[in-house]
């Protein structure tokens, strides 16, 4: 549907990660060699545009039976989507990070009480859904949710509802932000980076090491023991032994997931010669 030598590559393209984050080998990160190339980048986030077209098709297409049924003034619409591939981004292909290519994804919500063409840039989290849903019908939440109802939010009675966010990746990434700064710590290299993401939204430059930083740093480091503690989240900060920062990708050998499909691995994973 799309030509990949029409698509632009991703403003933080990078052929190689800088540095092991701790998933430099997984599934996704496996259906290109290294280093990236735009060729391979583009072709693939071709493929991506096309899927994403095919998927607004049918959202168009329910969208079109509301109507015709004149259901659309009494339904309140969602739309989200699961964690973004990288695509290239940092170097890398699949979900498996904490940057904000992979960790922030679409929430768009319509219907009835909810004003038009209002975007909000407040620290929300797909689980606030369910009780945001519940709020707009009139229905009392159950106990013990970890949610936030976006009822206010999306009214523009409110600009936030909290103020950081926690996201997590396996044993290897944890990330705090409070909606300019963010962390992103690598308990098993000993790696922290620290991103101005008003100045510099493609994460690009590190600033943890920078001295008129430090204070900011503690400050996050700080903030994310306590949502670790909040969240009964036990992960050291600091793993002993400490792993290698480096990642020798001449060493690796790739190998499709079981459950990839023909055309992918005939594509991605050519014969050797």
């Amino acid at each position: 549907m799309y030509a990949p030598e029409d698509v632009d590559l991703p403003s933080d393209f990078l052929p190689v990660h800088p540095f092991n984050n701790g998933w430099m080998t997984g599934r996704d990160e496996q259906l290109a060699p290294w280093p990236r190339t735009p060729a391979v980048i583009r072709s693939q986030i071709a493929e991506y545009y096309g899927m994403v077209t095919h998927l607004d098709d049918q959202i168009a297409r329910i969208l079109r039976c509301l109507e015709e049924l004149d259901l659309r003034k009494n339904t309140i619409i969602v739309f989200a989507s699961d964690n973004g591939l990288s695509l290239g981004s940092h170097g890398l292909l699949g979900k498996q990070n904490l940057y904000e290519h992979s960790t922030r994804v679409p929430l768009i919500i319509c219907g009835p009480g909810v004003p038009s063409e209002r975007v909000s840039g407040a620290l929300v989290y797909l689980h606030d859904v369910m009780p945001s849903l519940l709020d707009m019908a009139g229905l009392p939440e159950p106990p013990g949710i970890d949610g936030q109802s976006l009822v206010q939010l999306l009214r523009g009675e409110t600009d936030g509802i909290r103020s950081s966010i926690f996201t997590t990746f396996e044993v290897c990434q944890r990330a705090v932000c409070d909606g300019r700064w963010k962390l992103i710590r690598y308990p098993r290299i000993h790696h922290t980076q620290l991103f101005d993401l008003e100045a510099d939204p493609w994460e690009l430059q590190n600033l943890a090491a920078h001295p008129e930083h430090q204070a900011r740093v503690t400050r996050l480091m700080t903030l994310l023991l306590e949502w670790q503690n909040r969240t009964d989240d036990t992960l050291s900060l600091s793993s002993c032994p400490r792993d290698s920062m480096a990642f020798d990708f001449s060493a690796v050998r790739r190998t499709p997931d079981p459950h990839q499909p023909n055309e992918i691995i005939q594509k991605y994973f050519p014969p050797q010669r």
